[in-house]
């Protein structure tokens, strides 16, 4: 069976929007009402309060009251968390409770273009994808556009990469090898079988959702919708500004972990970044990433690896994305 035919999703098929909160009460009905205010019918919403200092959970509640609010979802969940767990935890608590097929994420300082949740559907239901994501807008405490000469360039970059990965590399996926394309865990709708194939999110700070695709893409191609859906709020206290101190070992961790499940040969995706769906084109682009460091957890030759590669057969639909390139 192709990856293709594991994530079946229907527009209208139930869809759950996680927001897991920590401190932001300033910006959380902004992000609840970009949910409120979509075009897609069928919506459930989980609210995870992560112990806030703040009145996160008191003006979600208030706002939860509304008449209006209560009838536009299927569902609508508000959960406490007792001590502070982080984002990782608390939208692994969100999945377990969610009835959607497709589930969600939205940053409680961000938030989703009025059309977001139905064209992710779409795209997923033509594709197959077990994953989505989208363009992203940076916007300030205000939720206006920041404009790109106003962001340092390497963030700026970051903001476009998604647009120039299909001019980089042979398939998608190659990308989140270098950077991690969809920028947030906010910018991921993910099908829920594909949780019960790699499990949710790993015990990570900083890099949660950078490994999740990493371990996504062996399983299924993503699919990207190049509209900005997303709307990334960019303010004195973002989470990963108080991370830097696990930045470095988390990179490490996530790093060692995809090589280990390359290793293994596990995985269903026949266009995933590995060297046995891409023989010498795997090597040729992995070189001159520094995420990977590919070298570091070198293939072992004594085990045969690399002679057997030389037998592999590029798969018909990768020959066809890197003709004329090499």
């Amino acid at each position: 069976m192709g990856y293709w035919q594991l994530f079946n999703i229907q527009y209208g098929d139930l869809v759950t929007v996680i927001v897991p909160a920590f401190n932001h009460d300033k910006y959380i009905i902004q992000a609840l009402d970009s949910v409120y205010r979509q075009t897609y019918p069928n919506i459930e919403l989980i609210f995870i309060d992560d112990h806030s200092k703040d009145d996160s959970l008191l003006v979600t509640t208030e706002w939860a009251g509304n008449v209006d609010i209560k009838k536009r979802f299927s569902r609508l969940c508000l959960l406490r968390n007792e001590v502070n767990i982080g984002a990782h935890a608390s939208i692994n608590r969100g999945i377990t409770e969610a009835k959607g097929i497709v589930v969600l994420i939205l940053n409680s300082d961000d938030i989703f273009a009025h059309t977001r949740i139905e064209h992710l559907v779409k795209a997923m239901s033509q594709s197959g994808a077990g994953f989505a994501f989208s363009k992203v807008t940076p916007i300030d405490e205000n939720a206006a556009k920041i404009a790109e000469v106003d962001l340092p360039a390497l963030l700026s970059e970051s903001f476009q990469f998604a647009d120039a990965v299909a001019l980089k590399y042979p398939s998608l996926g190659f990308g989140f090898l270098e950077k991690n394309l969809a920028i947030s865990t906010g910018n991921l709708a993910i099908h829920r079988a594909l949780f019960e194939k790699i499990g949710n999110f790993r015990s990570l700070q900083y890099v949660h959702d950078w490994d999740f695709a990493l371990r996504a893409i062996l399983e299924t191609e993503p699919v990207y919708v190049a509209k900005p859906l997303y709307g990334y709020r960019i303010h004195g206290a973002n989470s990963f500004s108080h991370l830097a101190n696990v930045k470095d070992i988390e990179l490490d961790a996530m790093t060692a972990h995809f090589c280990e499940l390359v290793k293994l040969g596990k995985f269903s995706n026949p266009l995933a970044p590995t060297p046995v769906n891409w023989p010498y084109v795997f090597d040729m682009f992995v070189s001159s990433l520094y995420l990977l460091r590919w070298n570091d957890f070198a293939r072992d030759a004594s085990a045969g690896l690399e002679s057997s590669l030389k037998f592999a057969v590029i798969p018909q639909a990768a020959a066809k994305r890197i003709e004329g390139r090499l």
